[in-house]
C-alpha cells in the first residue's frame, strides 16, 4: 500500500514568510503529490487545516520543522503552527532545520524538479527537503538511489 507523509515548514506572519506544505505520496517511488504555501501566519494554517481536512486524513506520516526561536522569538506564528501540527497529529515528528540542507543539496531537488519555489522564503521547498531529509534518514531505498 502506497503511504502518504505530509511535510511542514511553519513560516512566520505576512510580510515575513509562509508555511510550506509537501504531500509525498511513497511506495517503491518517492512522488511529489502537491504543495501549498499558506499565508497569514498561524490564522492561515488553522484556515487551511479546516478546508484541507479531508485529504490530511491520508497523512501516514507527518514531518514538521521544529522551530528553534533565536535571540528572542519576535512572531509566534511558527510555535503556534507547530501547537496545531501537534494537536491535530499527536504522533508527528519534528525534526531540526539543521542538518537538512547538507543531506538534501539544491542539486539534487534541481534534478528532481522540485527546486522552484514562488513562496517568500522558499518555504515549500523547505518543506519538501524535511520530507526527503526524513525519508533519508529512514534509508528509503528510493531516496538512497539518488546519492550513488
Amino acid at each position: 500500500r502506497m503511504k502518504y507523509i505530509l511535510s511542514i515548514d511553519p513560516g512566520g506572519k505576512p510580510p515575513n514568510g509562509t508555511t510550506g506544505v509537501a504531500l509525498f505520496r511513497v511506495g517503491a517511488r518517492v512522488e511529489l503529490v502537491d504543495t501549498w504555501a499558506i499565508e497569514a501566519g498561524a490564522y492561515g494554517f488553522a484556515e487551511w487545516l479546516v478546508n484541507m481536512r479531508y485529504l490530511l486524513l491520508k497523512a501516514d506520516t507527518v514531518v514538521c520543522e521544529k522551530y528553534v526561536p533565536y535571540n528572542k522569538a519576535g512572531d509566534p506564528s511558527p510555535m503556534l503552527i507547530e501547537g496545531m501540527v501537534m494537536y491535530q497529529w499527536p504522533k508527528a515528528i519534528f525534526q531540526p532545520a539543521s542538518g537538512k540542507n547538507t543531506a538534501i543539496p539544491d542539486r539534487l531537488l534541481k534534478e528532481l524538479g522540485w527546486y522552484e519555489d514562488k513562496s517568500h522564503h522558499h518555504d515549500v521547498r523547505e518543506a519538501i527537503r524535511h520530507g526527503l531529509f526524513y525519508l533519508k534518514k529512514l534509508n528509503h531505498h528510493a531516496v538512497l538511489r539518488w546519492f550513488k
